[in-house]
């Protein structure tokens, strides 16, 4: 099989795939053929990329970039050629195009990790900082208690107050750990506090608010995204909706 059967036989398997745009090279930007989409270097990631070409001949070199891009939920492919890039400022866009190819072969990082401030090294591993802000939690959930406070929100003007004071270490946390460790404890815990008599006598506000009010702003998200912001077709955009 020559290069040529075998980068068109790849471009065909990356279509099915669902990278269906043909993306172009202008200048410093990643544009698009079908869509008319114009990225810059910040609003895509390189997926994988594909070298096809006769051995010791550099002016027969392709490769093929699979890209996708999340903020206009666009995938597709890009040809670059000898002839491509050896002008000047493809060259550089190239050269963007390996940088990301070098990043997404880094290792992920841990589920939480702490970054020191600047300047300054780490004072806390990672499990030490997870334990203090587990204990300052429930500190602030004990006073908020006694004070006879909403407790989410004395966190929240803890966690504001936490992430502003000058000097304390940058802590990341992997959102799926959100969902999986810290919101269904909390969910929890507010189903079982709940007023049942209460919750009877505002049935009807209750159910307006979470059903149809939900439903409005679904509609109304998914409306808007799917006008304004090109890339979103109709299924995206009432993914989006409810978020």
């Amino acid at each position: 099989m020559d290069f040529m059967t075998a980068l068109l036989a790849t471009i065909t398997k990356l279509r099915k795939e669902g990278y269906t745009e043909n993306f172009d090279l202008r200048k410093h930007l990643l544009t698009g053929q079908r869509s008319a989409l114009q990225l810059t270097p910040d609003e895509f990631v390189v997926d994988s990329q594909h070298h096809f070409g006769e051995a010791g001949d550099p002016a027969g070199t392709e490769v093929v970039y699979a890209i996708s891009s999340l903020k206009f939920n666009v995938k597709g492919t890009l040809v670059n050629g000898h002839h491509v890039s050896s002008n000047g400022v493809n060259a550089a866009f190239i050269r963007v195009l390996t940088e990301k190819i070098r990043v997404s072969l880094l290792p992920a990082p841990p589920p939480f990790c702490v970054k020191p401030a600047a300047g300054r090294p780490a004072p806390m591993h990672n499990l030490e900082l997870l334990i203090a802000l587990l204990a300052v939690a429930t500190a602030v959930a004990e006073v908020a208690e006694r004070l006879r406070l909403s407790y989410p929100i004395l966190l929240m003007l803890t966690g504001i107050v936490l992430g502003l004071m000058p000097g304390l270490p940058r802590f990341e946390l992997d959102p799926s750990l959100v969902f999986t460790l810290f919101l269904p404890p909390l969910l929890y815990a507010a189903a079982g506090s709940t007023s049942w008599p209460d919750f009877k006598a505002a049935r009807r506000p209750i159910g307006l608010l979470a059903l149809g009010c939900v439903l409005f702003t679904t509609l109304l998200v998914a409306l808007a995204t799917h006008w304004l912001l090109p890339g979103f077709d109709w299924p995206s955009s009432f993914l989006l909706g409810p978020l």
